[in-house]
């Protein structure tokens, strides 16, 4: 236990403590998962904290804006934590703003690389901080690849997005473009960090890029892609899961094969659960596993000890979850899938095994 760190953080703790109270528990969870209808969905809703964010209709159409307002106060809460943050803590918070940013980014080139129509891709696309509504318009209107890597803002993202859009074959580009912003957004949150020796921020994002790391390995054996292009994109960051052992699964020659090694490894308790079905619902099912598992780390910050970075970067990273949750749920409602396939989606309140 630090004083130094209880000097630092007590009031930034106490408002995050408070902001985690209002979050929902797992009777609330299981409540929205048994509502019958989407208006009883909204009607459970009502009696939480999210009651503000309801309108007075309960139409499906509201499905979309409820999700917008959701992720827009997550943003808002993210500015008001950034205000109590002691000094050394707001490059951490600028980091994990901008991954959320660059989150809308990689929307909107999967938008225009797969052609949507400009109506449909703004539907798609959850605006967040710089890409604000009008800005996710534009370049979606534009239709143009360059320009949507032009707009951003980074300039070793920018030149890193060029050389990955003019050098890749063309099936392969959108991954790539996606791993290239997981990569550059992970390690500015991780290089936030330095040189503050906040043991539990750096678990948890340590833990963040291991599974980023893994599943990007996963789903380029799926694509079969080349080992060496898979190792140029690999987060130069881990906690549990050293280059020794990723480059053993690298070289393995199936994605089945690569669960198998997996298996032998810290994590093999997490990649041994997925169904044998597809390759693809395995690989779904492990990110979820893998979610649900950093959700646990992160709720273990709360316990004891309080007054550290790590404390903000678990209580974003639920809330996130939280809010991910719900949109999954009410997806669910307006969509009539069973409740069993939406839980399987699910990460907060949710058993790991």
């Amino acid at each position: 236990m630090s004083i130094k760190g209880a000097m630092n953080y007590s009031f930034t703790a106490a408002i995050i403590s408070t902001l985690k109270s209002y979050m929902l528990n797992s009777e609330d969870y299981e409540a929205l998962l048994k509502s019958t209808s989407v208006k009883d969905f909204y009607n459970i809703l009502e009696k939480t904290s999210y009651r503000i964010f309801l309108s007075k209709t309960y139409e499906e159409k509201e499905a979309e804006n409820l999700e917008r307002r959701l992720y827009e106060d997550y943003i808002n809460t993210l500015n008001k934590i950034y205000r109590v943050c002691p000094q050394i803590s707001l490059k951490m918070v600028d980091a994990i703003r901008l991954k959320h940013e660059l989150h809308s980014l990689k929307m909107i080139l999967r938008a225009l690389i797969s052609e949507l129509d400009t109506k449909y891709a703004l539907q798609l696309v959850i605006p967040i901080g710089k890409y604000s509504p009008d800005v996710c318009k534009s370049i979606l209107e534009s239709k143009s690849i360059q320009i949507a890597i032009e707009n951003v803002e980074e300039p070793d993202l920018r030149r890193a997005l060029i050389d990955i859009f003019k050098q890749q074959r063309e099936s392969i580009v959108s991954y790539l473009l996606e791993a290239t912003i997981d990569r550059y957004s992970l390690t500015k949150i991780w290089r936030s960090l330095l040189p503050e020796p906040d043991r539990v921020a750096r678990r948890i994002v340590g833990t963040m890029t291991d599974f980023s790391n893994i599943m990007f390995v996963l789903r380029s054996k799926y694509l079969d892609l080349e080992a060496d292009i898979v190792h140029s994109f690999i987060i130069p960051v881990y906690r549990y899961f050293p280059p020794s052992q990723l480059d053993k699964v690298i070289g393995a020659p199936t994605t089945r094969d690569a669960m198998r090694l997996l298996n032998q490894g810290y994590y093999g308790k997490l990649i041994s659960q997925p169904s044998l079905g597809s390759e693809t619902t395995a690989l779904s099912e492990i990110e979820t596993i893998f979610d649900r598992y950093l959700a646990q780390e992160c709720l273990y910050s709360f316990q004891g000890y309080r007054f550290h970075a790590g404390l903000i970067i678990s209580y974003l990273t639920l809330k996130f979850n939280e809010i991910s949750d719900i949109s999954a749920i009410l997806f669910g409602k307006v969509n009539k899938v069973p409740v069993d396939t939406i839980r399987r989606k699910l990460i907060l309140h949710q058993h790991i095994s």
